[in-house]
């Protein structure tokens, strides 16, 4: 198994949007692609940013699911949809990580 940290920063006042279509929206889409979401976080103090956690099979197993995920038509329509007014992210940061503690792949 293989972990991925992603940290989305939000443009300026677009905060709520991004949480929205993150969260509520292109979420609920993920695991049609293989991509299982294992938690999802708001930072305390709270400065506008969405981290996530994703659990996949290998690097292979996360780089087709996020080619599935780029390619579907209902993510690309709530891409467009939610750009009308410019760019929700100011900045994405993404780390690949591997359990470091024996038996952790089961959490």
């Amino acid at each position: 198994m293989i972990y991925e940290l992603r940290i989305y920063e939000p443009v300026e006042g677009r905060t709520e949007a991004l949480r929205d279509r993150l969260l509520n929206r292109a979420m609920p889409m993920m695991p049609d692609h293989r991509i299982e979401v294992v938690a999802a976080f708001t930072p305390t103090p709270d400065d506008g940013r969405v981290v996530y956690l994703c659990r996949f099979e290998d690097e292979d197993a996360r780089a087709a699911a996020w080619a599935a995920f780029a390619a579907d038509p209902r993510w690309k329509s709530l891409r467009e949809e939610t750009e009308v007014d410019g760019p929700l992210i100011k900045t994405m940061a993404s780390t690949l990580m591997r359990s470091a503690l024996p038996g952790a792949e089961k959490f």
